[in-house]
């Protein structure tokens, strides 16, 4: 395989967040959908890759569920 599938597949896992079930899936689906739409306007698809990777591990460690997840679960000990 050429290492740009195998990036893929880590990019798609590390996207949806690995510590999530459903995770690897997500990412997998906004993969896909980002590549179908940016390869109809470019042809540097494994430099926007790169910039994917590399925006994920500093703004969302845990990936997109793993945020939604964080971000929407209600804080134990308060009650409404």
């Amino acid at each position: 395989m050429f290492w740009t599938f195998s990036l893929e597949v880590l990019i798609m896992c590390l996207l949806g967040g690995m510590y999530t079930f459903f995770g690897p899936l997500a990412g997998a689906s906004i993969l896909v959908l980002l590549r179908v739409f940016v390869s109809v306007y470019t042809q540097y698809w494994s430099l926007l890759l790169g910039a994917i990777l590399t925006l994920v591990i500093i703004f969302l460690p845990d990936g997109v569920l793993g945020y939604a997840v964080r971000r929407f679960r209600p804080v134990e000990g308060r009650r409404a």
